[in-house]
């Protein structure tokens, strides 16, 4: 949404659109790790894109960045170890979640989100595209990671 990304899949673009419709509108609050700031400083983002991030993260009510506490973070390693040992396993299991990415996920998991929103759904080279993991993650916590949905109640695109 920040940096105008064009996507292969207009539904994609339009989902994104309706998920900050329901920020708006109070529906849904986003839950985010900290870590995001140098993920986002990683982006190249022109000085308008830096702003519209700065007013995103700014609404309190609607937008809250939670620490990556130790707790976090040891429950990150768990999850990437889960995964690993899965790997080795059966090559065909997903591969290991990166490292800010099991980050994201123990952060939604400790704080007991729902549903976990991405478009990550390609492997990396070495790790996996999230919507690649499915209930329960690392084999325990309940946590649907899935694509933002056109047609949710309340979504208007």
């Amino acid at each position: 949404m920040i940096t105008a990304e064009s996507r292969k899949d207009p539904a994609e673009t339009a989902s994104i659109a309706g998920l900050v419709k329901l920020l708006d509108d109070k529906e849904i609050i986003a839950l985010s790790c900290s870590t995001i700031f140098s993920e986002v400083l990683e982006a190249d983002l022109t000085d308008q894109q830096k702003q519209i991030f700065e007013g995103v993260t700014k609404r309190r009510s609607a937008v809250q960045i939670k620490d990556a506490t130790k707790d976090i973070n040891k429950l990150a390693g768990e999850i990437r170890s889960y995964y690993k040992q899965q790997r080795a396993l059966d090559p065909s299991n997903p591969k290991t979640p990166g490292g800010q990415d099991a980050i994201h996920i123990a952060t939604a998991i400790y704080y007991e989100c729902s549903t976990f929103y991405t478009l990550d759904a390609k492997d990396k080279a070495d790790s996996c595209g999230l919507l690649k993991l499915t209930n329960p993650i690392a084999g325990k916590y309940i946590l649907t990671i899935t694509k933002p949905i056109v047609g949710q109640a309340g979504l208007a695109v």
